[in-house]
């Protein structure tokens, strides 16, 4: 099933950047945050998507403190700047909650 996304993961993507993997790697000594998923729609917005396993929608959705969207805020603006077109480019974070005998729930624009 396709959602009109690029997920970033390990190989080099469209942008001539490695995938999410290779940024964890690079920033987990700088910024010490994980960016569990990077989409791209093609067009000129990025998301940075955060995957929760929880028993509850809240409680994945409040798992993601305020330390942490920091951390993957900073990782996230690194990723961006090292984009050729980062001037015209426009991201948002997400959180896909997943919960037990459920479908994930993906929540866009968590935080600004």
């Amino acid at each position: 099933m396709s959602l009109g996304f690029q997920w970033y993961s390990a190989g080099t993507s469209e942008r001539g950047v490695d995938g999410a993997e290779e940024l964890n790697q690079v920033l987990s000594g700088y910024y010490t945050a994980l960016v569990d998923t990077v989409l791209d729609s093609g067009g000129d917005v990025i998301a940075f998507v955060e995957v929760k396993a929880r028993a509850s929608e809240q409680a994945a959705l409040d798992s993601v403190t305020f330390k942490a969207r920091q951390r993957i805020s900073k990782t996230a603006l690194w990723w961006i700047a090292r984009q050729k077109d980062h001037a015209k480019l426009s991201w948002r974070f997400d959180v896909v909650a997943v919960m037990p005998r459920q479908w994930p729930k993906h929540h866009q624009r968590v935080w600004e």
